[in-house]
């Protein structure tokens, strides 16, 4: 009878490890989903910056490129960032996307099913990027 309970209790141990691994993966991708949202919103208001501030430089006749380049740089750091959690979510999917038409494929494909393109294995070195103070010309550009 102690060997009965032994093993029910071994199941039952070994259904919670389980269910709390496919929890914490759940957990983690609604996380990675919710920075995708908010890096790009971020993204969307650098973009309007980078606008309105190549505007006034236009309309005032400016030269200065140093903020417009500061910007550039911070708009690419959080796309880098976005594509860091893409791969993330696609690993936990164990999916990998295609670098032509971002289709995501088996993680062990060499080929992408839709295109046909050999498939890269991405190394990914994440970085957390802080986000900067405004510049004063980001600060113009409202």
């Amino acid at each position: 009878m102690g060997s009965f309970l032994d093993n029910v209790w071994s199941g039952a141990k070994s259904a919670a490890e389980n269910v709390g691994k496919f929890a914490g993966g759940v957990a983690d991708y609604s996380k990675l989903k919710i920075d995708i949202s908010d890096k790009k919103r971020k993204l969307e208001d650098k973009y309007k910056k980078l606008g309105k501030l190549v505007y006034a430089y236009k309309v005032n006749g400016c030269e200065n490129d140093e903020e417009i380049l500061a910007l550039i740089e911070k708009i690419t750091a959080v796309n880098s960032e976005i594509d860091c959690s893409e791969a993330k979510i696609a690993d936990l999917q164990e999916k990998i996307k295609c670098s032509d038409c971002e289709f995501f494929n088996d993680k062990d494909a060499n080929y992408c099913k839709k295109c046909g393109s050999k498939i890269e294995k991405p190394v990914f070195e994440c970085e957390v990027v802080e986000e900067a103070e405004e510049t004063e010309a980001e600060e113009k550009a409202e």
